[in-house]
C-alpha cells in the first residue's frame, strides 16, 4: 500500500504568534512526514522553551521599546533575554557538537588509514546536516512544549 508523504512547511511567524500549539500536535501526532522551516522556526520554538512571549500591540513604537530591551514581532513582546537565553544554551551545544564531528573525523581518518576497505570506497565520513543538526536539537531540548522535541522524538 503506498501512502503520500506528508510536508508541513512554516516560517517563524507561525511559531511566535500561537501556531505553535497546533504544530506541535500535528507533530506530536505523527500526522506529517516532514518538515521544512525556516532558522527562525527553530530558533523561536526553543526560546519559547525558555521564557514567554508577552502580547503587546501593533501600535507600540519598536523604537521605544527596543530602548526598553524588548523586541516586537508584530503585536507580540520578547525580551532581550529571551534570545540571550537561547545564546546561552545554543554556544555549548554547537562546541559539543564540533567536537563530536572532529572525534569522529579522527576516527574515519585512522579507518581510511588502514586501507581495509573494499572496492576502492571509503567508509563513510560524519558530517553534521542541517536535519542531523535540527534532531539534537530537538533531543537536547527535551521539552514537551517543542515542535522539535516532538520531531526528533518522532523521527520526522
Amino acid at each position: 500500500k503506498i501512502r503520500a508523504r506528508i510536508f508541513l512547511a512554516y516560517t517563524s511567524n507561525q511559531i511566535s504568534c500561537g501556531q505553535r500549539e497546533i504544530i506541535r500536535f500535528i507533530v506530536q501526532h505523527g500526522l506529517v512526514d516532514c518538515i521544512v522551516t525556516t532558522a527562525g522556526g527553530i530558533e523561536e520554538d526553543i526560546i519559547k522553551c525558555f521564557e514567554p512571549t508577552f502580547m503587546g500591540d501593533f501600535k507600540l513604537k519598536g523604537k521605544d521599546l527596543r530602548k526598553k530591551g524588548i523586541n516586537r514581532i508584530g503585536n507580540l513582546l520578547v525580551p532581550n533575554n529571551n534570545y540571550c537565553k537561547f545564546e546561552d544554551w545554543m554556544a555549548p551545544l554547537i562546541v559539543q557538537m564540533h567536537n563530536e564531528q572532529d572525534e569522529k573525523l579522527a576516527e574515519w581518518a585512522k579507518e581510511v588509514a588502514k586501507g581495509e576497505y573494499e572496492d576502492g570506497e571509503l567508509p563513510p565520513r560524519f558530517a553534521w546536516t542541517p536535519s542531523k543538526v535540527i534532531e539534537r536539537i530537538g533531543i537536547e531540548i527535551n521539552n514537551e512544549e517543542s515542535v522539535l522535541y516532538w520531531a526528533a522524538k518522532n523521527k520526522i
